[in-house]
């Protein structure tokens, strides 16, 4: 069996027909982890709009993506600790913020390259290979991101029956080839909030109220597509987003989405990642305790010596080593990925 492991570079390098240069970043790409509070203008209008993220964002404006984790550990730590409650509203305010920019890159990316992606060239080569090979099992789609891209281009593989997003569980049922999971959440979809409240009408009142409404979230999701919507059926929304910080201990999708994601790795042979850093502990550990064999590698970076130290970094996270698993570590990024045919030789050898 296949796993694919999209990080933040998948999407950031997503369309081949606009591969990104250091010098220009579009206005609506989907942005890289070190860059989610960027100072974008579209960015800084959705950061107004949910105070008091606006007096704290430059707090997380750094030069690299692992200064934003270890600050947002660090409010995390300091709001269940006690010792600064308002950390629960700035907290808050970052779920809403992310789905919002989130939400404004998937939109205008997918317009600006006429939903185009290498997403959807990935997952041709992809089906086409589980079709001349016969295969049973389903392919894993394993996300870190929150975008839709994956989904909008899943939508246009196979005619019937086609990949369905509109429940969160037909992620894993509604294709016949991939099962999609989306570890961190995603910005269409809600967690019910398990608190009675009456006088709760808009994402400001959760945000001033978060100490409160936060802290018991059930592992109810639902599908919600409308910004401003705090309620269905009198249920109380919050997003499911989780926010990005060095020690995940827990996934933002349904417990059941985990337990058919621990079903499946024992099977997976082949691992392929693309701009992911391998930095989620927690995705890892699942892997080490369920996978049997892995019989080949391949990480897609810019960079050969980023590429070979992410293998082996993953390699010794999960308790394999050269000998057992094949690495291939292919230089470039998504794009020039597409332009190639490494991704058929990898499927197929």
């Amino acid at each position: 069996m296949l796993m694919v492991i999209f990080g933040a570079g998948a999407s950031y390098d997503s369309a081949a027909s606009l591969k990104p240069v250091p010098t220009y970043v579009e206005p609506m790409r989907p942005p890289l982890a070190k860059d989610l509070f960027s100072r974008r203008d579209e960015f800084a209008k959705y950061a107004q709009a949910y105070p008091p993220l606006p007096d704290v964002i430059d707090r997380l404006r750094g030069p690299n993506s692992n200064s934003i984790e270890a600050k947002l550990q660090s409010w995390r730590d300091e709001a269940e600790s006690g010792k600064w409650p308002e950390r629960f509203r700035q907290l808050a305010a970052v779920k809403y913020y992310l789905r919002d920019v989130l939400r404004y890159c998937t939109e205008n990316w997918s317009a600006h390259v006429r939903s185009a992606t290498n997403y959807g060239s990935l997952l041709d080569d992809i089906a086409k290979w589980h079709f001349d090979q016969k295969h049973k099992t389903p392919v894993c789609l394993v996300t870190l991101n929150y975008d839709l891209l994956l989904e909008s281009a899943l939508t246009r593989i196979t005619s019937s029956p086609t990949f369905d997003y509109s429940a969160v569980d037909n992620y894993l049922t509604s294709h016949p080839v991939f099962s999609v999971f989306k570890l961190h959440g995603s910005i269409n979809w809600a967690r019910i909030v398990n608190v009675i409240v009456s006088d709760v009408h808009s994402p400001r009142d959760i945000i001033d109220r978060a100490a409160k409404l936060l802290t018991k979230p059930s592992d109810e999701f639902t599908i919600s597509t409308d910004p401003s919507e705090v309620r269905q059926q009198h249920r109380l929304l919050v997003p499911a987003i989780a926010i990005p910080v060095q020690e995940k201990g827990t996934f933002e999708c349904p417990d059941s989405h985990v337990v058919r994601l621990k079903s499946l790795i024992p099977e997976i042979r082949k691992i392929l990642v693309i701009g992911w850093r391998g930095a989620e502990m927690h995705f890892l550990d699942h892997l080490r305790n369920g996978l049997n064999q892995l019989d080949a590698l391949m990480v897609v970076d810019q960079d050969e010596a980023a590429a070979n130290n992410i293998a082996v970094f993953l390699l010794k996270r999960l308790g394999r080593t050269i000998a057992q698993t094949r690495i291939e570590a292919f230089v470039g990024g998504f794009s020039d990925l597409i332009y190639t045919n490494r991704v058929e030789q990898f499927l197929y050898s």
